[in-house]
């Protein structure tokens, strides 16, 4: 996995732009294998702790994947009911 994180030269005024992904071999690993998931269209469930990353690793595939793939984002809470 080592071989595929790309090497960067970020400019440093992009540094702070919250959009900046910096691949790790963990990263490219999970967005592979949510890649090959999302491809053979197989059911998965993130799951971890809040800010570990769940949901800009998923935007992140799926921004790779454009054009392969169609998003409808639903956000819950606590407050979400039925009736809704």
């Amino acid at each position: 996995w080592s071989e595929r994180v790309p090497v960067l030269d970020i400019e440093p005024e992009k540094v702070g732009d919250s959009s900046l992904i910096i691949s790790t071999v963990d990263t490219v690993r999970h967005t592979a294998t949510l890649a090959a998931w999302l491809e053979e269209r197989r059911p998965f469930i993130l799951s971890g702790p809040p800010g570990s990353g769940k949901t800009m690793t998923l935007m992140s595939t799926m921004k790779a994947m454009a054009g392969q793939l169609e998003l409808a984002s639903l956000n819950f809470s606590a407050g979400t009911t039925p009736e809704l």
